[in-house]
């Protein structure tokens, strides 16, 4: 199985200065657990009636409608024009493509937050690798950010790297856990986020002095750090 990294938003990226934005406050989404521990039952069940855990609580519950994101997720598609999809000229169910009407990101209608949808190849190639400090293997995740945005990705140049919390908001973590479902081992839902990794660096630097090549990075919801990594960037509300 690869390797999976996707790189979050950080205060000073490769000389890439964070946007307050990436610091705004924002609404939350739901976990997407809908399952519940008693070890006397044989450690997961289904029916968490009464057990006052996650999965008793929440939109994973009570947002039934799975037509746009399960368990509470709620997403639209946005053309490469930046028009939502059903609005203006971009269709009411835009294909996946690079044309100006074709899906080419996707909006969190619970957070707000819009994100970059990877491609097989070109620029935004699900494959490529990105380092914190130029001068190695790797391209800079910091001239990535500066190019998406001189090109006006989805009709916007305000893309950055996410935070961690913005990372972990579209995982769902009911499908986070190999054991817990074998057949979902992605972070967000292929559905909505086609050609997706699990494992993305963010914005936020490591404080340990020892690591001041890495940021932090998001593997299926946890945390952990490195020097080098995929990139999902992402804008604030449109």
């Amino acid at each position: 199985m690869q390797s999976k990294i996707y790189w979050a938003a950080c205060a000073a990226l490769a000389g890439l200065a964070a946007s307050p934005a990436a610091h705004a406050k924002m609404p939350l989404n739901d976990t997407g657990m809908r399952a519940c521990v008693d070890f006397d039952a044989g450690y997961f069940v289904q029916d968490c009636t009464d057990t006052g855990q996650d999965g008793e609580f929440g939109r994973d519950v009570t947002h039934k409608k799975n037509s746009d994101g399960r368990l509470g997720f709620s997403y639209r598609k946005i053309c490469n024009n930046g028009e939502a999809a059903g609005t203006g000229s971009c269709p009411a169910d835009p294909k996946f493509g690079t044309a100006a009407t074709a899906w080419g990101c996707t909006e969190d209608r619970v957070t707000g937050l819009v994100w970059e949808i990877k491609r097989p190849t070109g620029l935004r190639t699900i494959t490529a690798i990105y380092a914190k400090k130029p001068g190695g293997f790797y391209p800079t995740a910091a001239g990535f950010v500066a190019t998406v945005n001189r090109r006006s990705m989805c009709g916007a140049g305000d893309w950055r790297l996410p935070t961690v919390m913005e990372l972990q908001s579209i995982v769902n973590y009911q499908y986070a856990d190999y054991w817990l479902n074998p057949n979902l081992q992605f972070e967000p839902e292929q559905t909505w986020f086609p050609e997706s990794f699990t494992y993305y660096f963010n914005s936020y630097m490591t404080a340990d002095e020892k690591s001041a090549q890495s940021n932090w990075t998001v593997n299926k919801g946890a945390v952990s750090y490195s020097s080098s990594g995929h990139v999902r960037l992402v804008r604030n509300a449109r």
